[in-house]
């Protein structure tokens, strides 16, 4: 694996710091990492984290490198250094990780993107994010974090969502199988519309599918539909399933069209009931 040959690389450096040596190193002297994945952290879980730290203190250690003088940069534990923070804490066990830039930022790549409690979203974010900053591939990319390039690439056209959709999705615990079903939808007003219908109704990814299938076929039309989808069959669909649902319901109604060059007049004649044909 990538991390493994950078780190086979930094073996001196690494021996010289010790990495498996843990010291105490002041939380408002570690820097926060910029290539962190996750921007959104539940407090829910950070206060009890930090109970159990102010009882117990922190059982594993963060992961640092030195910046310059008493300063640090950290590589992975951003959870326990918030908790900590919460706890009042002034120290933080970390172990110093001493290499090169590139052995750094693979490890914290993995770090982050390893992590169980990831949204799909933060972790397409993530992705992005390391190939808009260190101008990697989308193959470059998925080798050093030994990923298929598949996998990465399908997690970045989730980015292609408005983001409000982005994080509907993510803060009702859908999943990024509702993102792709969304993505069959080429205009973005009737993503957005589609959206909350799949959270109003509770829809799981098959009904999903159900729905936007329909959608695409005609057979059902949101208010952004017709520019959404660019049929305009969809008008003489229409017209003519309200013909057929009038005639199914026993009133006689007769549909006709007319060519006015510029646009299409569609007539449905429908006849009085027997009361009101002597009136």
């Amino acid at each position: 694996m990538e991390l493994m040959s950078l780190l086979k690389e930094n073996k001196e450096q690494m021996s010289i710091a010790n990495p498996q040596k843990v010291m105490n190193v002041p939380i408002e002297a570690i820097m926060p990492n910029p290539d962190t994945s996750r921007r959104i952290f539940d407090d829910s879980e950070l206060w009890q984290l930090s109970y159990s730290i102010r009882t117990y203190g922190v059982m594993q250690p963060v992961i640092v490198r030195r910046l310059g003088i008493g300063v640090y940069e950290l590589i992975a534990g951003e959870r326990r250094l918030r908790a900590s923070k919460l706890a009042g804490k002034k120290t933080i066990p970390a172990i110093l990780f001493q290499a090169s830039h590139d052995a750094a930022v693979v490890m914290n790549m993995v770090e982050n993107t390893q992590r169980s409690n990831l949204s799909f979203a933060e972790e397409a974010k993530s992705y992005d994010h390391y190939i808009k900053r260190y101008g990697f591939s989308v193959e470059e990319l998925a080798k050093k974090l030994g990923k298929n390039p598949y996998e990465i690439d399908n997690k970045l056209r989730i980015l292609k969502l408005p983001p409000e959709v982005i994080d509907k999705l993510s803060g009702h615990n859908l999943t990024e199988f509702h993102a792709n079903s969304l993505l069959r939808l080429s205009d973005k007003n009737l993503q957005k519309e589609v959206v909350d219908i799949i959270i109003s109704r509770g829809f799981d990814v098959a009904q999903t599918d159900a729905y936007v299938d329909k959608l695409i076929s005609g057979k059902i039309f949101g208010k952004n539909a017709k520019k959404g989808i660019k049929d305009y069959n969809i008008v003489p669909k229409t017209m003519e399933q309200l013909a057929v649902a009038l005639t199914e319901s026993g009133i006689s109604a007769v549909l006709k069209s007319r060519d006015l060059k510029n646009s299409i007049q569609y007539t449905i004649t429908v006849s009085k009931p027997m009361e009101q044909m002597s009136i």
